[in-house]
Formats: C-alpha cells, sequence, structure tokens
C-alpha cells in the first residue's frame, strides 16, 4: 500500500508489477473547466498500462452518468486497452454539466459496453449515495494488452 496521489504513484511504478488497478467512485469534477481534473485521463492510462503486468485490468466504477461517457471517451479509442465489459448501456453523447443531469433525456443517445458489478468490490458511502438518490452505477473493467 502507499499514500500518494495516484498520478505520481503509477509514473514511478516499475513497468508490469501490477495485477489490477482500482478506481471506485473518483471525484467527478463537474464542471466542464475541471474536466482536466478527473483521474481517468489518456496519460493515467498510459501511466498505469505500463505498470500493469500483461492482461492486467484496471478496474472503474461511477454513479456519474456524465463521468461514465467521460471513461467512455477517453478509455475506448486508447490502444493497449480492450473493454472486458459485456452489458449495453445508453448514455447522451454530450456532457451536461453539474446540476443539469435531467436535460440528459432529451439528448441524442449512443450505446456503449460495460461490466457487471465487481464481486471483490465493496459497498462505499458513495455507492451507497448514489443508489440513495437513484443513480446508476456504472461499471468498466479494461484489460491492458500488448501494443503492437
Amino acid at each position: 500500500m502507499a499514500q500518494v496521489n495516484a498520478p505520481e504513484l503509477f509514473k514511478v511504478t516499475a513497468a508490469g508489477t501490477v495485477a489490477e488497478v482500482w478506481t471506485f467512485f473518483p471525484d467527478p469534477w463537474p464542471k466542464k473547466k475541471h474536466h482536466k481534473r478527473r483521474i481517468v485521463q489518456e496519460a493515467m492510462a498510459g501511466d498505469i498500462h505500463r505498470a500493469l503486468v500483461t492482461d492486467g485490468v484496471w478496474r472503474i466504477a461511477t454513479d456519474i452518468e456524465d463521468y461514465a461517457l467521460h471513461v467512455h471517451e477517453v478509455m475506448d479509442g486508447l490502444d493497449g486497452w480492450k473493454n472486458l465489459g459485456s452489458i449495453t448501456v445508453s448514455l447522451p453523447l454530450e456532457h451536461v454539466g453539474k446540476g443539469n443531469a435531467d436535460l440528459a433525456a432529451d439528448m441524442p443517445h449512443a450505446d456503449f459496453t460495460e461490466s457487471e458489478r465487481f464481486e471483490g468490490r465493496v459497498l462505499t458511502n458513495f455507492e451507497k449515495k448514489g443508489l440513495a438518490a437513484g443513480r446508476v452505477i456504472h461499471d468498466f473493467t479494461y484489460q491492458a494488452v500488448t501494443l503492437n
């Protein structure tokens, strides 16, 4: 275990030494101007990919629909990652920002693939709050694959 900011941890972790990375209910940074602070970013994905063993996985969970779209936008197009999900979900194609989740219903949607809930994930307080508020939990499992 280490008590450091995640981006710094994966910059110094030896390559191919981590089996799994869990990022459950990260700060959604809902304002557009703050999206650059979200932990799921292309640079972070690169650092995690380097640290993971071959076929290692990055598990992500969020109760924020806008963040789920962000995860898909960042991860689904990256080389070296395979989405292991098997559930089809429909998400709005635009970010609605803080306090505007109700606007998403009228926006164009597309289908994305997500994962079943990871059995090893304990029910966090953030997940409990999201469920109590009626939000859907979005689970992701991305596997690190060999880059060509």
